[in-house]
């Protein structure tokens, strides 16, 4: 303090301003300098094309492989158990031995199967009414889905429908032979059991999983664009296209081509030079929509995709 006190005042007046040059360096530059919430952000707008395509309506979900038959096979009564030849979860052919009497007579798997348990007594012990083997049918396998609500009156028995099967690779076709009438709630909505049955190829086994997909809709060979490219006004339907040199730019950036120092210098997009056209829209898909009127393949739509798009990192 007391060497303080000797400095002179013009030193004095030198460490106060290096202070205050240091508090107004942590205040510019120790803060980001885009503050503003997630709320105010602004996502950088996209192109698309139109173009000719496959438009497809569809519900994906994921689940486990089942048998669609099971059941309890009944022994013959007052006959005696020799011998079980199967073991549980053990694959049968149609004609399989499943278990032996001891006059020589033998239980058989009725179709191609799997024992999957069994109440039977212990050898030489006597079969009743009671005892039974439980084997789940392999040739017809099935699917359960979870489908939300605001997808189910879209769904009906008999519907297309595909399962992939993770462990295998391929895709088998399927159809829809269940769809509940009664939905299970939960966490604010409720979700509808649907069941979808695809025939075995000998590759797929009980318990693997897999993701169905229903095919609700198609439109083949129709123009499309984005469903983020169409927006409503006043109960019609609008893109906004890019026009002229605006178009042919967007064009060569959205191919990957070289471009050229202007552009280098100044990639965004003219907005001004997007024009408002009325479009009219049809079949409604995952990605995509029909565009019926106002465009023509090769136009080039501006637009900006929703937050979710975004946050899953689909562009």
């Amino acid at each position: 303090m007391k060497r303080l006190r000797n400095l002179s005042k013009k030193t004095k007046l030198i460490i106060l301003g290096c202070l205050l040059l240091a508090i107004a360096g942590v205040l510019i530059f120790g803060h980001p300098r885009n503050s503003g919430s997630e709320e105010n952000m602004s996502y950088e707008s996209m192109t698309a094309t139109a173009e000719v395509m496959t438009i497809e309506n569809t519900i994906s979900a994921e689940g486990e492989v089942k048998s669609v038959l099971e059941e309890k096979k009944v022994p013959h009564a007052t006959y005696k158990l020799k011998e079980i030849k199967a073991a549980k979860n053990q694959a049968l052919r149609e004609g399989d031995t499943i278990l032996v009497y001891t006059n020589g007579a033998k239980m058989t798997a009725p179709y191609n199967c799997v024992v999957l348990d069994w109440e039977l007594p212990s050898k030489n012990g006597k079969l009743t009414n009671g005892h039974s083997v439980t084997i789940a049918g392999t040739d017809v396998l099935q699917m359960d889905l979870e489908v939300d609500e605001n997808k189910i009156l879209q769904v009906d028995k008999g519907d297309k429908a595909s399962v992939k099967v993770n462990a295998v690779g391929g895709k088998y076709k399927g159809e829809v032979s269940f769809v509940s009438d009664v939905g299970q709630y939960g966490g604010g909505t409720s979700t509808f059991s649907v069941s979808i049955v695809f025939d075995n190829d000998g590759k797929v086994k009980l318990g693997m999983n897999g993701k169905a997909k229903i095919s609700l809709d198609k439109a083949k060979d129709v123009i499309g664009v984005p469903v983020d490219a169409v927006y409503e006004e006043d109960g019609h339907s609008y893109v906004s296209v890019l026009r002229g040199d605006a178009a042919e730019e967007a064009s060569v950036e959205e191919g990957g081509d070289s471009m050229d120092e202007e552009m280098e210098e100044d990639p965004g997009i003219d907005l001004d030079a997007a024009e408002q056209v009325e479009v009219k829209t049809g079949l409604k898909g995952d990605e995509f929509i029909e565009i019926k009127s106002g465009l023509k393949e090769g136009d080039v739509v501006v637009y900006e995709p929703s937050e979710e798009d975004w946050e899953e990192g689909d562009y």
